[in-house]
């Protein structure tokens, strides 16, 4: 922690972190989520789900680049991590 910050800076830097802490998990769950349920309508339409004719085919590509564009809670992870290791983060989780 920067020992020349002021109180207000701190208190915005620990809200910071704390923000960070409680969008992963919704963020990550919600990606899982959706992902398992178009799985689920690929099976229901077999070898037809996977044509560009079906709409199901464009949101099986769109999870895929959602996962990958989620790679950010990856970084999340690694603050939060990093966080708690140095000791950002005092009993908050």
């Amino acid at each position: 922690m920067d020992l020349n910050l002021s109180p207000q800076d701190r208190a915005l830097q620990e809200r910071a972190r704390h923000f960070a802490q409680t969008q992963l998990f919704p963020n990550e769950m919600a990606i899982e989520e959706h992902g398992k349920l178009i799985d689920k309508a690929l099976q229901i339409l077999g070898g037809r789900g996977y044509m560009r004719e079906n709409p199901v085919e464009r949101l099986y590509r769109d999870i895929g680049v959602d996962r990958i564009w989620e790679g950010s809670s990856e970084i999340q992870r690694s603050i939060i991590g990093l966080g708690i290791y140095t000791g950002w983060v005092e009993g908050e989780l």
